[in-house]
């Protein structure tokens, strides 16, 4: 008489395994994580982007490189955040100024010649010009 002795494994069981010994391969087969992280970083920052940080499907538009492009913006809301900040902490300082320049000569005629440019280029279009008397009552 033959005993059988059978043994059976569900496969919601075995399956996580055998991926994760597959992951585990390919993985090891490019390098290990580290490298395989590292390269894929190296390909996303190095890729070239245009001025708007997106790929251009004209390569003409592609002049950064993402790292630059993403420096490029971090930078520019830093300095806007200090600078916003600091003007806040000035304000006084900074109104104070503003109102002693147009009070001196030069002030008040760059502000009078700004004014006499704005009107005589509106003068120029007849659909940016309304002039309009209204008498006092």
């Amino acid at each position: 008489m033959e005993d059988k002795l059978e043994f059976k494994i569900s496969p919601d069981l075995i399956m996580p395994i055998i991926k994760a010994k597959i992951e585990t391969a390919i993985i090891k087969a490019m390098g290990g994580h580290k490298e395989l992280i590292d390269s894929i970083l190296e390909a996303y920052m190095s890729q070239k982007v245009s001025s708007e940080g997106k790929i251009s499907s004209y390569s003409s538009d592609n002049k950064f490189t993402r790292i630059d492009f993403i420096m490029q913006q971090t930078l520019e809301v830093a300095v806007k955040d200090a600078l916003k900040e600091f003007l806040a902490n000035k304000q006084k300082e900074v109104a104070e100024s503003i109102s002693r320049y147009f009070a001196s000569k030069k002030g008040s005629s760059e502000l009078i010649r700004a004014i006499e440019e704005g009107i005589l280029d509106s003068l120029k279009s007849n659909w940016a010009t309304k002039i309009q008397f209204i008498p006092n009552k």
